[in-house]
């Protein structure tokens, strides 16, 4: 693992976007930019567990998934808000906002899917847990929507909701996320782009361990970071600096 480190400005991510992908073959950029998703996007969306979940439903209590599935046009969506989970009130002409939908109290799912539970949890209760107490629910049964949970309550995002908004995230937990998501890439090389920012000591090593897990399928990973709690963790610290106009490199020791 190698970190980048300098002053705000320097040019850091700008070699992390623009000139790394020129350099190598097989290489991911991942940035602090908020996840791309439509308007009812979520934590169980990006982390591709929704339909898991969905399915876990219909198949125990024979219903079809649409009747549990809060996506425009099916039969769980609340149908004040469209499944999104909050309302728009102005218009054109007057400051807009966004507010929670009080008839299905943010989740987007209709009132009725209350009624169909598994161990006494139905799927709305399910969209209000937490990343980790939805980890304690499924332990032991789905294994794919327990890996994904277990993984993200290793990478310090356990404290999310399953149906909290992507629009909602801070470049921080969108760039883990990615991170979570860029397990499954074939690419050889990864840019991240301050994975660290905001994190403790205890958080920062945490998120390091899951990093190690690049390494072992032979990958390479290239930060940069602000974070100097961080830097005893990587082989090779680089420092740029600009003299000058002049952009210039110095390898430090970690």
């Amino acid at each position: 693992m190698n970190v980048i480190s300098g002053k705000s400005g320097v040019g850091k991510s700008v070699l992390l976007r623009e000139y790394l992908p020129l350099a190598f073959e097989r290489y991911e950029y991942i940035s602090q930019k908020a996840l791309v998703g439509k308007k009812n996007s979520s934590v169980a969306t990006v982390l591709d567990i929704f339909d898991h979940i969905i399915n876990g439903y219909a198949k125990i209590s024979g219903k079809p998934k649409r009747f549990f599935s809060k996506l425009p046009g099916c039969e769980g969506a609340c149908p004040y808000c469209s499944g999104i989970g909050y309302v728009d009130v102005g218009s054109e002409y007057r400051l807009q906002a966004q507010i929670e939908c009080r008839e299905c109290a943010g989740t987007g799912f209709n009132k009725m899917l209350r009624k169909f539970t598994v161990f006494n949890m139905s799927i709305v209760d399910i969209w209000l847990m937490t990343v980790d107490e939805a980890k304690a629910f499924y332990d032991g049964g789905d294994k794919k929507i327990s890996k994904v949970l277990s993984d993200a309550s290793e990478i310090m995002l356990g404290y999310l909701k399953i149906g909290q908004p992507t629009s909602t995230l801070s470049g921080g937990e969108n760039i883990r996320v990615k991170l979570l998501k860029a397990a499954f890439s074939t690419a050889s090389v990864f840019g991240i782009d301050e994975p660290f920012k905001g994190l403790g000591q205890t958080e920062i090593f945490n998120v390091i361990q899951f990093l190690n897990k690049f390494l072992k399928r032979n990958k390479t990973i290239i930060v940069a970071e602000h974070e100097e709690k961080s830097f005893r963790y990587f082989a090779k610290h680089v420092r740029l600096a600009d003299e000058g106009g002049k952009l210039v490199s110095e390898a430090q020791n970690s």
